[in-house]
């Protein structure tokens, strides 16, 4: 994770490492995790990219609260425990880690932001936000935020002024102004003791 300076710090989409599925059906690129350098099964949160080419089977991560957002592509279908999900473009679609999930992408690849929680020790939001005026972007209190836009450039207007390309991720720890011609996607990951927004209420909830 680059270091902050002045409240903010700036994710380049081509400085993210990619990783690619055994099973040839797709890639992931990981954001950010935390603890930070934290591994696949020591992670308390986790915001990845992944890229999906053809029918595949999701990992289990029992314990874990998942958040997903179609972000490039037109189709993607989900199957969570028997039942079928289709996802439209960004709208988020939450489910737990250990439901059993198949995705198949009818019409061509796509790409999809991931957010992992572990539940009941940290919880996740997600906003679609229009910045085609400039928009203000305000962090959680306590908890770590994302700004990203996928479909095109943006711009960082305060507390400096940047130029974004799509993919490139921003973690803001004040507030910030940027704009941007597509939507923004606001993410915003905190301690679940802090009643950030919500868990999992979607699909395969608990209770």
């Amino acid at each position: 994770m680059p270091p902050e300076t002045n409240g903010f710090s700036i994710i380049r989409h081509s400085d993210l490492a990619v990783s690619r599925w055994a099973n040839g059906a797709g890639a992931t690129r990981q954001v950010a995790t935390g603890p930070e350098d934290s591994g696949i099964d020591s992670f308390e949160w986790r915001v990845s990219i992944a890229d999906v080419v053809g029918e595949c089977s999701f990992s289990s991560f029992p314990g874990i609260d998942r958040t997903i957002l179609l972000i490039e592509g037109q189709a993607m279908v989900l199957t969570i425990d028997g039942a079928r999900r289709a996802l439209d473009p960004l709208a988020p679609v939450r489910f737990v880690g250990e439901a059993e999930v198949t995705c198949s992408v009818p019409d061509g690849p796509t790409r999809d932001l991931n957010i992992m929680c572990r539940r009941g020790e940290w919880s996740s939001s997600v906003e679609v936000l229009d910045a085609r005026k400039p928009v203000s972007v305000v962090p959680a209190p306590e908890g770590i935020t994302f700004v990203a836009c996928f479909a095109g450039p943006w711009s960082l207007i305060e507390p400096a002024a940047h130029r974004l390309g799509p993919g490139d991720f921003l973690r803001i720890a004040c507030p910030a102004l940027a704009q941007a011609a597509e939507p923004l996607i606001l993410i915003r990951v905190a301690r679940a003791a802090d009643g950030l927004v919500f868990g999992v209420d979607d699909v395969g909830a608990a209770g």
